[in-house]
């Protein structure tokens, strides 16, 4: 299994890339029972997921739709030199309205060889 330490906040945080979407579901179950927007579509990326979908913006009926881009790092953070018993997810990019898949794939490969989130 391929991991990859990533330091998030001064902490370690262990990224399985070779995870795949029934790994997160089973560690991570409320992560795909929480709805994130309409028309979601969750897919995977080095282990990582990435969430398109549409949000509402406006007050009072007056919403305009938009299109968003998330990604989430999916892995274990590292507590007292022991990974965690179960993965968890980290926003690492929320991107503007028009990021595509690919703008979210560079976002994570940034990550991912730089070993740092800020």
């Amino acid at each position: 299994m391929p991991v990859i330490g990533v330091q998030v906040y001064g902490k370690t945080y262990l990224v399985d890339t070779a995870a795949t979407k029934s790994r997160v579901r089973e560690d991570e179950p409320l992560f795909f029972k929480a709805k994130h927007g309409d028309r979601e579509t969750i897919s995977m990326y080095r282990g990582c997921l990435i969430v398109r979908n549409t949000q509402y913006d406006g007050v009072l009926g007056a919403s305009t739709p938009r299109r968003t881009t998330a990604a989430y790092l999916f892995g274990r953070f590292v507590l007292e030199g022991k990974p965690a018993e179960r993965g968890s997810t980290f926003c690492i990019a929320s991107l503007p309205s028009d990021a595509s898949i690919q703008d979210a794939k560079r976002a994570i490969d940034a990550i991912l060889e730089s070993g740092v989130y800020r």
